[in-house]
């Protein structure tokens, strides 16, 4: 992967979630939305800092904003994302304050850590996780 690629810029959004953890289908899973009466469902898979990273709750807080959808982001990683340090080296919260050779630094010293976490979070296993969700879900989900 180049370093300097699309996928490692972001930036940290601004706010508080408004949504609750609650264990749902096996997971701990952020929700968020209109319960009583939702248009749909809106299931969102976080990234790799999974719910630790507030950025992911709030996006799931915006497409509940409408006032129409419940939307549920689960924990796809079972309480094992990648660690905020390592967010802080990919989206620095000012980074004006984070030289080239900091980034690159940060990004050599948190990698053997997120090796690791690869391998415990491989596609299979992982979708495997995700897809039982998504089947539980529809289960208990009324159809109109």
């Amino acid at each position: 992967m180049d370093p300097s690629c699309e996928c490692v810029k972001g930036t940290v959004h601004k706010g508080q979630p408004v949504g609750k953890e609650e264990t749902l289908h096996g997971l701990n899973t952020y929700v968020v939305g209109n319960r009583t009466n939702p248009r749909g469902i809106v299931v969102i898979y976080s990234d790799i800092f999974g719910l630790g990273l507030f950025n992911n709750k709030l996006i799931a807080d915006a497409y509940a904003k409408s006032g129409e959808w419940l939307v549920y982001l689960p924990d796809f990683f079972q309480g094992d994302p990648v660690g905020l340090k390592f967010a802080d080296v990919m989206i620095p919260v000012d980074s004006t304050k984070q030289s080239t050779l900091g980034k690159y630094t940060g990004m050599l010293a948190g990698m053997p850590s997120f090796v690791m976490w690869m391998t415990r979070h491989k596609d299979a296993k992982t979708n495997r996780i995700c897809l039982d969700f998504l089947e539980a879900l529809r289960r208990a989900t009324p159809r109109n």
